[in-house]
């Protein structure tokens, strides 16, 4: 039947065939007019056709085992694996500001507020003066130390800035204001050269405070200059004077100074 069915629908193919020849010239399929090779090979074509389908066999599936098989075999792509949710937002994090640099540490003195006061007073009596002064009152303002020298000499004042730790000196400034006498004058110059003793030397020669008294400036005369600076034992004394205060002489640490 399988071979019949076969035979039948290839004879179905013939009469489709057929049908389209008579359509060009009804005499090639042995008919008289179009219409009737037409119809009557199309007709014959169905038939045949419907017969021998229906005699042959259904085709068989494939086994699932098989299916299952083939699906296995076949090649899966790699997905591509999830980038780890924080990797994905360092992306879109801001970029951290640079931090400010901190400040350097502020360069010190080699004395100390009660070496300094020693060393001053030690440099009076050298001077032959009897007045001395103490560390008086200390401020500390958090950052560093702020003390006001006490004088017997109301003429002059002395403020020191210090590390609040170990009260190593950071600058000492010295302020002297006569009263127009020549005593009050002699007073503020003798305490500048006390001032620069106490750093390099109480104990300092004659011969050597005469040095000290030549880069204040006091052996120029009237043409003496009231802003200055010199260097000495690896200190900056800088002097000044201020019309209504006074003569100004600070010390400060020279690599201080020339930063």
């Amino acid at each position: 039947m399988e071979t019949v069915g076969g035979i039948l629908v290839l004879l179905s193919l013939l009469a489709v065939i057929a049908a389209i020849l008579g359509l060009i010239k009804p005499r090639w399929v042995k008919v008289s007019s179009r219409k009737q090779a037409f119809f009557g090979y199309m007709i014959a074509a169905c038939v045949m056709l419907v017969t021998g389908a229906s005699w042959l066999p259904e085709p068989k599936s494939p086994p699932v085992a098989a299916s299952k098989a083939e699906e296995s075999t076949a090649p899966v792509l790699a997905s591509k694996p999830e980038e780890p949710a924080e990797q994905v937002l360092a992306s879109e994090e801001p970029e951290p500001k640079p931090t400010e640099k901190a400040d350097p540490p502020r360069v010190e003195l080699e004395l100390n507020i009660d070496d300094f006061v020693s060393r001053y007073n030690i440099a009076q009596s050298e001077l032959g003066r009897q007045l001395t002064v103490n560390a008086g009152d200390k401020t500390d303002n958090g950052d560093q130390i702020i003390a006001q020298l006490v004088s017997q000499d109301k003429n002059i004042g002395i403020i020191a800035t210090a590390n609040n730790k170990t009260m190593q000196l950071y600058d000492v400034t010295f302020i002297g204001s006569g009263d127009g006498s020549v005593s009050s004058g002699a007073d503020v110059v003798m305490n500048m050269i006390a001032l620069v003793m106490a750093f390099e030397d109480p104990y300092m020669p004659a011969e050597i405070r005469r040095e000290v008294a030549e880069d204040l400036g006091l052996m120029e005369g009237a043409n003496i200059k009231l802003k200055r600076s010199f260097r000495r034992a690896g200190v900056v004394f800088s002097l000044s004077y201020i019309d209504g205060m006074g003569m100004f002489l600070s010390a400060a640490p020279a690599t201080a100074a020339k930063e």
